[in-house]
């Protein structure tokens, strides 16, 4: 620090920049990225910051201050433009996502799938008649991580799956007093390797980093209970998306349109219509028996090729093997 004057250093594909004046270590990740966005001509829908050794990108939540992201007076931060890299980050509370106003309809562009255009509101919904539906993802380890990429954007985008991973591992070693080894059954470090891993599995503690970061509760539809599990129900947040777990698989849930161009995924946490029908949809999927019975499945370990039988073999063999990464078995 050059007297009492913060700054930082920034590094370009083509040049070399300082940040002066404007910076110092209160302000929010969102204001770091819009000053960036500024002085590199880098639109904020594309900015990938990276910073420490080995370098990683910054992705924090947008309005936690520069202090608790680690970023101190002199830190080089590395500038990097990479297509839609920001397009799944959104500012907690309002879903306002994170681009300058001439990029909204580049990013409105990006989140339309199938000529069904994604609308968060209910004022338009109210006069239509929907229809509450399941949206088939992979079962690929990350089915989790797809389901709340598609909520947040209406698109079945598979690459979403290592940015989520990615988040979820960034914030857990960021809270170390929120989320101990006595929550995540393992040692920090060894939990946010571990779901990197594009083999492990998400669940409740993903989901419930998920909510708290997009500032949404997260419904869970049990179709082997019949329950419905709210991540997030705590926060008063004012949106809703829900989910379908059949007691292996995570499936998003959505609200078609048949009469229009539009699908609805993110709802009003005071629309009773719309748990009501999540309510019906979980009740029907579990007499109609559509989920995995946990002790009949057969899956296999995937560090070992070890074929077990359920959920209890499956957890015998982890805690003799400390194994933890598995794969569905299908016939």
């Amino acid at each position: 620090m050059i007297g009492n004057e913060f700054y930082l250093k920034l590094k370009t594909k083509d040049e070399h920049i300082e940040l002066r004046n404007s910076v110092n270590e209160s302000i929010s990740l969102a204001e770091l990225q819009k000053k960036i966005s500024e002085v590199s001509n880098i639109k904020i829908l594309n900015l990938k910051i990276l910073f420490g050794y080995p370098r990683k990108p910054l992705n924090f939540p947008l309005e936690q201050s520069l202090e608790k992201c680690g970023i101190k007076c002199g830190d080089t931060l590395f500038v990097e433009e990479e297509e839609n890299y920001n397009k799944f980050i959104e500012i907690k509370g309002n879903l306002e996502r994170n681009v300058i106003k001439q990029d909204m309809n580049e990013l409105n562009q990006s989140l339309t799938t199938n000529n069904k255009l994604h609308i968060t509101t209910n004022d338009e919904r109210n006069k239509l008649k929907g229809i509450f539906l399941r949206k088939e993802v992979p079962s690929d380890n990350s089915c989790l991580f797809t389901s709340v990429g598609f909520v947040i954007s209406s698109k079945v985008d598979l690459s979403v799956k290592t940015y989520l991973r990615q988040l979820v591992s960034d914030t857990i070693s960021a809270n170390p007093e929120e989320y101990n080894a006595a929550i995540l059954g393992k040692p920090i470090n060894e939990y946010c390797e571990w779901i990197l891993n594009p083999n492990s599995w998400g669940g409740a503690i993903e989901l419930a980093v998920l909510s708290n970061h997009y500032g949404f509760e997260i419904a869970v539809l049990n179709s082997v209970t019949g329950n419905i599990n709210i991540f997030g129900e705590d926060r008063h947040y004012q949106q809703r998306v829900f989910l379908l777990f059949d007691g292996i698989h995570y499936d998003p849930l959505y609200m078609d349109f048949p009469e229009t161009d539009k699908i609805q995924t993110i709802f009003l946490t005071n629309d009773e219509d719309v748990l009501q029908a999540a309510e019906q949809l979980v009740i029907e999927t579990k007499n109609n028996k559509q989920f995995t019975d946990v002790n009949q499945f057969m899956i296999c370990c995937a560090i070992c090729n070890c074929v077990v039988t359920g959920q209890s073999e499956a957890q015998k063999h982890a805690r003799e093997t400390g194994h933890t990464s598995f794969n569905e078995v299908t016939t």
